[in-house]
């Protein structure tokens, strides 16, 4: 009887190869998780300074029927107000298409799901400056992390466990 010579990879040699694979698997999610992350808070970092621009012309231009004229609008009127004035002809700015500002308070004002193209927005108690709230991805999404600029008098917030501006000072 002849024995023939059998060619193949042995059991160990299997399993070695399918380990490697995947540690560079979990190696790649993790990258694109984080790379996913840094563009998602980078694309709400700029809506929100679009909408700091918007705010900031609204309530300095002084030409037409100026919704916001010389004072930062509640947080209440702010989606009203700044619509009214971007759809005005002499309007100094627009918002970016898709691009909503909601009242920084609401219970369910930044979420992941909208965080890139939605902002929030409290004025300060004497309508004299507000703060503008983005969804920061990069810190702990699920916990509500936010980014915060601030326009006019406005200096300082606090946030709640869920996410809103409890206040703007």
């Amino acid at each position: 009887m002849k024995l023939h010579n059998q060619k193949g990879f042995t059991i160990v040699e299997l399993l070695v190869v399918i380990v490697v694979i995947g540690i560079l698997a979990a190696i790649t999610i993790v990258s694109y998780t984080g790379v996913t992350n840094k563009a998602n808070t980078s694309a709400a970092q700029a809506n929100a300074n679009s909408a700091m621009a918007v705010i900031s012309a609204c309530v300095t231009d002084t030409a037409g029927s100026n919704p916001c004229a010389g004072v930062y609008p509640t947080a209440t009127n702010i989606a009203t107000n700044i619509a009214t004035y971007v759809a005005q002809a002499t309007a100094l700015t627009k918002m970016p298409y898709g691009v909503s500002i909601v009242n920084g308070a609401t219970a369910s004002a930044l979420t992941t799901a909208n965080g890139k193209v939605t902002v929030g927005y409290m004025a300060n108690a004497g309508q004299t400056g507000a703060c503008i709230s983005y969804l920061n991805y990069q810190l702990a999404p699920a916990n509500n992390d936010l980014g915060v600029y601030f326009i006019g008098a406005a200096t300082a917030y606090t946030q709640t466990a869920t996410g809103r501006i409890a206040t703007c000072t």
